[in-house]
């Protein structure tokens, strides 16, 4: 694993952990937790198995994986005709 993907990991777990406490405090709701729940388990096999995240990049046309998590296209759409770099 690289540092990037420990460092992750440790991110999501932590997370976790913090959404769990908040559900045992009844800081947030039931209802809520479950987004809540899935975002770092998410983040979590996303840190341990990067492969299918860079193969769809791939696929899709990306140079590179960060340009599809990081994708500057929303930006480019909001600028008008005249504007020439986006915002």
């Amino acid at each position: 694993m690289t540092n990037i993907q420990i460092e992750m990991s440790v991110a999501a777990i932590l997370l976790l952990i913090l959404i769990v406490i908040s559900l045992k405090k009844n800081s947030i709701s039931i209802k809520n937790s479950i987004v809540w729940l899935l975002l770092p388990i998410i983040f979590l096999l996303i840190a341990i198995f990067p492969e299918p995240l860079t193969l769809l990049s791939n696929w899709l046309g990306f140079e590179a994986f960060s340009n599809f998590i990081l994708d500057d296209r929303s930006a480019q759409r909001r600028c008008n005709p005249s504007c020439s770099a986006p915002m």
